[in-house]
C-alpha cells in the first residue's frame, strides 16, 4: 500500500514528497531540497524508516521543484525524470534563477533531466502518468488508483489553480487539465505542489 511524507521546502515553499510502499522501495516526487537542513531532513527519514530510494521524479522543472535533484543525483545516484515536452521547452536551472534574480553562491543545482521511462513503478507501485499541461508546457501528474492519490504539481491547489504566465504556461490548456483531473474519483487524495493537500471532491466545487 502506498505510504507517502511530505517536505514543504526552499525558499518558495515547494512541497516535496518521499513514496513508498511494504517493499520499503521509495521515490521522490519533486526534489526541491536547496539547503543542508533540507536534505540531511530527507536523508534522516529514510535511514529512520529503511527506505531505499530508487527513483527521483519531476511533475515540471521550474526551478523550485528541482533545486535537489543535484543533490538525489550526487548522494543516491539517481537522475531525475521528467516530460520530454518539459526537457524540451523549459529554460535550464541556472537560467530560471537567473530571471528570479536569485543569487546562486558556490553551489550549482544545475542537472540534466532525462525523460520518464514507462512503466513507472517503483517497488509494488505502479503511477498513472497523466499530460497535465498549462502551467508549464510538459507538465505531468502522477495517479495511484489502488490508493486514490494524486499528485499533480502547480496545477491544481486547494481552493485555486497554478499561474499560466511563465514559460510555456496557456491558461486555456491549464483549464483542460484541470477538467481532466476533476473527472477521477471524487475521493482522490489531491497531493499539490504547494500549500494543503485536499481531494478531487472538494476542488469541483470550486471550477
Amino acid at each position: 500500500m502506498l505510504q507517502y511524507k511530505r517536505f514543504t521546502v526552499n525558499m518558495v515553499q515547494v512541497n516535496s514528497y518521499l513514496l513508498w510502499d511494504e517493499s520499503k522501495i521509495a521515490c521522490i516526487v519533486d526534489p526541491g531540497f536547496s539547503n543542508e537542513r533540507e536534505r540531511q531532513m530527507l536523508c534522516d527519514f529514510i535511514e529512520l524508516h529503511q527506505l531505499q530510494l530508487e527513483r527521483s521524479l519531476a511533475t515540471h522543472l521550474h526551478f523550485d521543484h528541482v533545486l535537489g535533484a543535484r543533490f538525489i543525483e550526487d548522494h543516491f545516484g539517481i537522475i531525475t525524470e521528467a516530460g520530454k515536452n518539459e526537457i524540451v521547452n523549459v529554460p535550464s536551472l541556472d537560467k530560471q534563477l537567473v530571471a528570479f534574480g536569485i543569487p546562486q553562491g558556490e553551489e550549482s543545482f544545475s542537472f540534466d533531466p532525462k525523460p520518464i521511462k514507462e512503466p513507472l513503478r517503483f517497488g509494488n507501485t505502479t503511477l498513472e502518468i497523466l499530460e497535465t499541461p498549462g502551467h508549464s508546457p510538459g507538465h505531468v501528474s502522477f495517479y495511484n488508483s489502488e490508493s486514490g492519490v494524486l499528485l499533480c504539481g502547480d496545477v491544481l491547489f486547494k481552493n485555486g489553480m497554478g499561474r499560466y504566465d511563465l514559460w510555456g504556461g496557456d491558461y486555456a490548456t491549464l483549464m483542460n487539465s484541470i477538467s481532466k483531473l476533476l473527472q477521477l474519483p471524487g475521493e482522490t487524495i489531491v497531493l499539490p505542489g504547494h500549500g494543503l493537500e485536499t481531494s478531487i471532491q472538494a476542488e469541483r466545487a470550486n471550477f
